[in-house]
């Protein structure tokens, strides 16, 4: 009978019967537990496997260093642009009224525009939101990058506000409830069970109306995946019917997209509902979309058979492209958050998990920031771009009757 295969801690977690693990034991020459617990079995086979030195299980990786340092160039080009915008401002102001006339019929309020493009540019956030269909697994993806069961995951009630999470100044893990309507602020202590359960019941709360009591919900939690900066933003999943009303809100203020796509569900991408997300999209931006500042990332890969994965993959990267311009199948991650936490719970990190980390984020969160930044850019290079041209007829017409008056009195 052929050896069961072993090259990583993964190997192991794959085993999906009692029958394999037993086979497992007897091949490695120890002794079986005496339990039909298959988590039992599991954390035996990956405690001897890691004393043994198969193969030394690999690092966690997070990123941080590259954000680090994308952030702190971020932080850079935010200043310099802030610097501009002033400059821009002043520049418009000594223009002659006719030219201003003629700018501010292309960019009308200039002036209160700029001010108000330079407010945004004093936030030091960026949002990365997080987006998908109800039950596709947007919250348990979020509480795999925490690594901590803060959101709730439960298939029947789902997410009904939005949760801003970021990574805690102080390390104290808290979550502060803004009431709707500007209602009263309450704050909630995660370091305790029951302080993370009360925050999954306000989280899915809905009362006889269908609506949710809180505006939104900060969450603070230390983490390595997040950087001060970055805000990562869960919303509603949108059902058959319509994009909840939440989400088309946080469209415009975000620079950065990772759409959760249930593979469980008839192959995972329901063009409809991803075609109108993306529109939204595109038409909540003020400046053309960037395709790089977006993930996709197929969901409960688990469930799929291993005998017909390379035709869902060809079947999903097919329906993106057909609704997505410029796709990278690189952009693409295929993976089960279920499966990729039971690594953690066992010391590890599974390869679709690592992948995603090291690929995925670690291009993203860059690229989300560099997309915030190439809004003003382009806003403050089409105004600068029309007032060039004006001058320069204004210069040419000058020229012109300059010497229309010159033949006038030599003739």
């Amino acid at each position: 009978m052929a050896e069961i295969q072993i090259n990583k801690v993964e190997d192991i977690l794959q085993l999906k019967d009692i029958q394999s693990m037993m086979k497992l034991f007897k091949q490695w020459g120890i002794k079986a537990p005496k339990t039909a617990n298959k988590d039992i079995f599991v954390s035996e086979l990956v405690k001897f496997y890691k004393e043994n030195g198969a193969v030394a299980p690999k690092d966690r990786k997070t990123g941080g260093t590259v954000l680090q340092e994308a952030l702190q160039y971020h932080r850079g080009n935010r200043e310099k642009l802030m610097k501009l915008y002033d400059k821009v401002v002043n520049f418009y102001r000594e223009l002659p009224v006719n030219f201003q006339q003629d700018l501010n019929s292309i960019f009308p309020d200039i002036e209160k525009n700029a001010h108000s493009k330079r407010s945004e540019l004093s936030s030091p956030e960026c949002n990365i939101l997080v987006a998908g269909e109800a039950t596709s697994g947007k919250s348990s993806l979020i509480n795999l990058l925490l690594e901590a069961d803060i959101l709730p995951t439960s298939g029947i009630k789902c997410t009904q506000t939005v949760c801003e999470i970021r990574k805690s100044k102080d390390g104290r893990k808290k979550a502060i409830c803004f009431g709707a309507n500007g209602g009263q602020r309450s704050e909630i202590d995660l370091s305790t069970k029951e302080g993370q359960e009360r925050l999954r019941r306000e989280i899915v709360y809905e009362d006889d109306y269908g609506d949710n009591p809180y505006e939104k919900i900060e969450i603070y939690w230390p983490t390595d995946v997040i950087e001060e900066g970055l805000v990562i933003i869960d919303t509603p999943g949108f059902g058959d019917n319509q994009m909840h009303k939440s989400l088309k809100k946080y469209l415009s203020k975000s620079c950065g997209f990772i759409y959760v796509v249930n593979t469980a569900n008839a192959g995972g991408v329901q063009r409809g509902r991803l075609k109108d997300f993306l529109r939204n999209i595109v038409n909540s931006s003020e400046e053309d979309f960037s395709p790089s500042s977006t993930l996709f990332i197929c969901n409960k890969w688990d469930v799929v058979p291993p005998k017909d994965r390379e035709e869902i993959k060809r079947g999903i990267v097919y329906r993106l492209e057909q609704i997505f311009q410029g796709l990278r199948q690189d952009q693409i991650f295929y993976f089960s958050t279920t499966e990729a936490k039971r690594a953690i719970e066992f010391g590890t990190i599974n390869s679709g998990h690592e992948d995603f980390i090291s690929n995925g984020l670690q291009r993203l969160f860059p690229a989300s920031l560099r997309q915030q930044l190439n809004s003003h850019y382009r806003w403050l290079s089409q105004i600068l771009k029309r007032a060039n041209y004006s001058l320069k007829v204004s210069k040419t017409l000058d020229a012109v009757d300059k010497e229309e008056m010159t033949k006038r009195w030599t003739e």
